[in-house]
């Protein structure tokens, strides 16, 4: 079944802003038009109220001919108007007020008075509309109202349209960035604050990506090759010994022997590095004195380091207590000092406090390497051709465990080459 299709950010955008426009300018309309008729009996009140003042006018300067001139000339000036003289009250005797609402004839009629005086006589004269003539909206308001609404959702959707184009396109960017893999675009003066640091966010994580990449291609460039080598010698002398062709059994077994152990040890190192990476393995942070924890290396590397003619050198003259995991150190030291091993005679591993240094007699690195000489097989690749290497991960190991254990490592090559870790004192 296939997915619901997603609708776009500009176009989610783009409705929602229209929407709710329109749904403002609909309630707006709504109670405009609500409040103006509650406001209609005040408005036809005051209409009339006004038609009263002219209508009193009007009749105040008409020529009078007799006593009963006053309630005809009010008749005269129309069917809704009439004179009530003062104290008498007979034709409006349900109209208690000045002006408001009543019923007349049986009828229900909005009415307004004002005092006037006719041909000599006061009274007031009354100007009265029927309810049902009275309109609910002023003239030309519909009209009004209908033009002021379409001019804003006009206004709202252009607004709209520019909102959701400029919100969505910088996202849009950063969206092909991503797909295709390349470093977006940088932040213009236009984008807000928050696309900007997306853009910031996104070019750094393709740039570390890509950066990863890389080093993972290599990786696996270089444990391939790693791999080949000892598989490659150990399948070929055991198809010989398989044959009978092998004219020296037992340096086919020394030579197959030696290889295994070669990618026993890769495989354990690849094991660590990966282990170190995920956070799979414990730290316990304790007093320990180092000096005890350099002596324990030295002493299990001493077969080692007799059957390739090393000599192996621990100078302590004093105590050096610090707060770390002596197992994580150990395998520190340890890893340094066979790589150590495998390029010089004699190989130093000296304690001060604080401090532990490796140093060796051998042919040093190249000042530009030793920026890298923590990297994955880089060493490896390049020096391996000129001296013996071991793995290419020993010295990642360290690198990652001197990280996680806080343990600063300084490199020095100068007749040799010198490792020095430096711990926070206990």
């Amino acid at each position: 079944m296939e997915a619901k299709k997603r609708s776009s950010l500009r176009r989610v955008l783009l409705l929602s802003i229209v929407g709710s426009s329109l749904g403002a300018v609909l309630i707006t309309a709504l109670v405009t038009v609500g409040l103006t008729r509650i406001g209609a009996p005040q408005r036809a009140i005051a209409s009339l109220r006004n038609e009263a003042s002219s209508v009193a006018d009007v009749a105040s300067g008409l020529p009078c001919a007799d006593a009963a001139r006053p309630a005809q000339l009010a008749r005269q000036l129309g069917a809704r108007v009439r004179f009530v003289p003062d104290g008498s009250r007979r034709l409006l005797a349900s109209v208690t007020q000045a002006e408001g609402r009543t019923t007349l004839l049986g009828r229900d009629v909005y009415f307004s008075s004002v005092p006037a005086t006719i041909c000599g006589t006061t009274g007031r004269l009354f100007v009265f509309t029927a309810v049902t003539d009275a309109p609910a909206l002023p003239t030309g308001f519909g009209r009004r109202l209908l033009l002021a609404g379409l001019l804003a959702f006009a206004g709202a959707s252009l607004l709209a349209f520019v909102l959701s184009r400029r919100m969505s396109r910088p996202l849009k960017e950063l969206a092909d960035a991503a797909r295709s893999f390349n470093v977006p675009a940088s932040p213009t003066n236009t984008d807000t604050l928050e696309v900007a640091e997306l853009k910031e966010s996104l070019a750094e994580m393709v740039t570390d990506l890509r950066d990863a990449r890389d080093r993972e291609k290599a990786f696996l460039l270089s444990i391939s090759h790693e791999l080949r080598t000892p598989l490659t010698a150990i399948r070929g002398y055991a198809e010989a010994l398989a044959d009978g062709t092998a004219r020296r059994p037992r340096q086919a077994g020394e030579v197959m022997l030696g290889e295994s152990k070669r990618l026993e040890r890769l495989v354990q190192d690849l094991l660590d590095l990966g282990r170190i990476e995920a956070g799979e393995f414990s730290i316990e942070l304790r007093s320990v004195d180092v000096c005890d924890v350099a002596a324990s290396v030295v002493d299990a590397l001493r077969p080692l380091a007799k059957e390739q003619d090393v000599s192996l050198v621990l100078e302590a003259s004093t105590a050096s207590v610090v707060r770390t995991d002596p197992d994580r150190v150990h395998q520190m030291i340890a890893n340094l000092v066979e790589n150590a091993m495998r390029v010089a005679q004699t190989v130093h591993v000296e304690v001060a406090p604080a401090c532990v240094r490796i140093r060796d007699e051998g042919p040093g690195l190249d000042a530009e390497d030793v920026a890298h000489a923590f990297e994955r097989f880089y060493l490896w690749r390049r020096y391996r051709g000129d001296r013996a290497v071991g793995t290419g991960l020993g010295l990642a190991i360290v690198g990652e465990l001197a990280r996680r254990l806080g343990v600063k490592i300084n490199i020095t090559s100068d007749h040799g080459t010198t490792f020095e870790l430096r711990f926070d004192a206990s």
